[in-house]
């Protein structure tokens, strides 16, 4: 028969040869028992930890054909073909080399056929967080109703990776990392059973390093056995893993503490030569003080919390060479020289600087604040002996006590001035000063007047065309500065969307030119001409030119407004009077009875109207003239007569 390796040799055969996981070996055990057994089960823990064991233990004792108290018997035929892989009934899968949903699928055609030899189909997915997300899927529905002699058993590292939906179809099982100590009980049995003879601080040097895991632990066993013939020693597990060792590492420790640079420098030289990686040295170092650092904190008790052997006469001398505070700082040093060799291209060099500055570093700073506070209190001592020596003096000249003061101590002159006038006088002094200081951090740089308005905003347009943006110009040559003041400047632009545009599309250009042009910058602000603040201020309200005609003036441009003369009512009266003698007796009774009906608000028709007077009480309310141009859109006053507007011809 070929060798097998030792992990494979002694792979757990029942529950109960299971170790560090006694809560999962109950559960299993008592749903066996109970006939409670689950369609789906997940494995979760790191590796080595028995989740492959215990799924096939369990597709065992579910086929058994004499099961006693929950466990296989492992002499009927169906736990012989189980053992030896031989089963038509249990298949294990590796999802890492069989991820697709071609392969799920093909699983879900199988599970459909009863058992040949036992009474369950036992699915064993190794892995299953290498599956693909379509894979998974494929597999939701096979497992969550799959046939009544269908079992899955789901193994994984990395439970997190598992679909949520795939686990709650699951019950799952974490598997915890197994205990130093049984680990090392395991081994002595194995050892023991193959007739090694392996040393105690050898076995507990492979279990430190085994990780938690069973089976790293039985492969490194293996692996030192082979090398020493069966004749397992601490220096053989040492070699096998690559160690510095831990009495060299003590000595580098104890060194370093000792702050002999030389020292330390030579010994990296020697381990170096002898081919040993420099991130291996550090972690071995880090482990050292992290062994004194638990030593000196927990005493006796940190037997159970080492992680690496280091002898008691060592650990007492590494306790007085450093305190709490330095290891715990050469601990995060060393912590950030193992991350930096990652990336380094010089390691040697890293890691002799780490090892320097663990020496040297501490104590440079510690002197240096020595020195400090030697200074300081050399300082206050003086002035204080300086103090003692004038009061004793002023004492001996016969000085009253309570008259003595100090010169150190400065006394407090007495205010004569009455409290208001000083008041007066300070608060007049701190508006003055804030007036200056006012003027000094806002000069006015720009009159707020239009002409230096225009002519900042000209020089502007020329800037921006010297400087290429001659498209831009078509529209900013359309505004006109309305004001300047020291924050803002105004542009007004005939139309909204003119206005609009600048605001939008140009207003950081317009800002930086005219912080360019003028020194400062300024904000932009936009108007239309139609709703420009300065053209509503200067309108005027027109005249009455009928009773029930209301005339406006015309619309005044943006930049110049001229008021007209306010009009009187009676000189248009006498100048539009029609001489009482050319007129006829109908005419002059037509005239009386028109000045009776709309009193002062008549005006009596001018030679250039011609409209004819009827010769009967009809009277022309609406003289059409030839120079009065009719009203424009934009060109009406008074409220608008919608009368004659017909109503609308459909309804809501």
């Amino acid at each position: 028969m070929a060798y097998l390796a030792l992990y494979r040799r002694w792979r757990p055969a029942s529950l109960s040869e299971l170790k560090g996981q006694s809560h999962v070996r109950h559960a299993i055990k008592r749903a066996v028992q109970e006939g409670k057994v689950g369609h789906a089960y997940l494995f979760a823990g790191p590796r080595g930890t028995g989740k492959t064991s215990v799924a096939k233990i369990l597709a065992k004792v579910l086929n058994c054909l004499n099961p006693k108290d929950g466990e296989p018997c492992g002499e009927c035929e169906s736990c012989k073909k189980i053992d030896a892989n031989a089963s038509m009934d249990v298949f294990e899968i590796d999802a890492a080399s069989n991820r697709g949903i071609d392969e799920i699928r093909e699983l879900r055609e199988t599970v459909k056929f009863a058992p040949v030899d036992g009474k369950y189909k036992v699915y064993i997915i190794d892995e299953v967080h290498m599956l693909t997300t379509e894979a998974f899927n494929a597999l939701l529905k096979t497992l969550e109703e799959p046939p009544k002699f269908v079992v899955f058993i789901l193994a994984t590292t990395e439970a997190h990776k598992v679909p949520a939906t795939i686990q709650s179809r699951c019950q799952r099982f974490d598997f915890r990392r197994i205990s130093k100590d049984e680990i090392e009980e395991r081994l002595r049995f194995i050892a023991g059973e193959m007739k090694f003879d392996a040393a105690e601080d050898a076995l507990s040097l492979i279990a430190i390093h085994a990780d938690g895991g069973l089976r790293d632990a039985l492969s490194l066993l293996d692996q030192c056995a082979a090398i020493s013939g069966g004749n397992v020693k601490k220096a053989d597990v040492e070699e096998v893993l690559g160690l510095v060792g831990n009495e060299w590492t003590s000595e580098l420790a104890i060194t370093v503490g000792e702050r002999n640079t030389q020292k330390v420098l030579s010994m990296i030289d020697d381990i170096t030569k002898k081919g040993k990686e420099l991130t291996q040295i550090i972690t071995e170092l880090s482990l050292c003080l992290r062994t004194a650092m638990i030593y000196e904190a927990a005493g006796d008790a940190s037997d159970g919390l080492a992680l690496y052997n280091v002898s008691e006469e060592n650990l007492k001398k590494l306790k007085n060479l450093f305190d709490n505070e330095r290891i715990i700082a050469a601990l995060k040093k060393l912590n950030e020289t193992i991350y930096a060799l990652k990336w380094t291209n010089a390691p040697r060099i890293t890691t002799e600087v780490a090892l320097l500055s663990l020496c040297y570093g501490d104590a440079q700073n510690s002197a240096v604040n020595s020195k400090a506070a030697a200074n300081i209190d050399e300082s206050r001592i003086s002035r204080l002996e300086a103090m003692v020596r004038e009061l004793s003096l002023k004492l001996a000249n016969g000085a009253p006590s309570q008259n003595i003061v100090p010169s150190a101590v400065k006394p407090q002159r007495v205010a004569t001035a009455p409290i208001t006038d000083r008041i007066d006088k300070a608060t007049v002094k701190q508006k003055e000063n804030l007036q200056k200081e006012t003027e000094n951090i806002v000069p006015p740089i720009i009159s707020a007047d239009a002409a230096n308005g225009a002519k900042l905003w000209e020089e502007t347009l020329k800037y921006i065309e010297q400087n290429g943006n001659k498209n831009v110009l078509v529209c900013l040559k359309q505004g006109v500065c309305a004001g300047v003041t020291n924050t803002n400047i105004t542009l007004s632009f005939p139309s909204e969307m003119l206005a609009s545009i600048a605001a939008r599309l140009y207003k950081k250009l317009i800002e930086d030119s005219i912080q360019k042009v003028g020194g400062k910058r300024l904000t932009l602000v936009t108007e239309s001409a139609k709703n420009s603040k300065s053209a509503k201020s200067a309108s005027v309200a027109p005249a009455f030119v009928s009773a029930k005609t209301e005339e406006k003036a015309t619309p005044v441009k943006e930049t110049t407004v001229t008021q007209k003369p306010p009009i009187n009512k009676e000189e248009i009266k006498n100048e539009n009077m029609p001489n009482v003698s050319e007129l006829t007796p109908e005419e002059s009774a037509n005239l009386k009875k028109a000045k009776e009906i709309f009193g002062d608000n008549f005006i009596a028709p001018t030679n250039k109207v011609k409209t004819k007077i009827a010769a009967s009480d009809n009277v022309v309310k609406k003289p059409i003239e030839e120079e009065i141009p009719p009203p424009t859109e934009y060109d009406y006053a008074g409220e608008p007569d919608f009368s004659d507007i017909p109503p609308p011809d459909y309804e809501f």
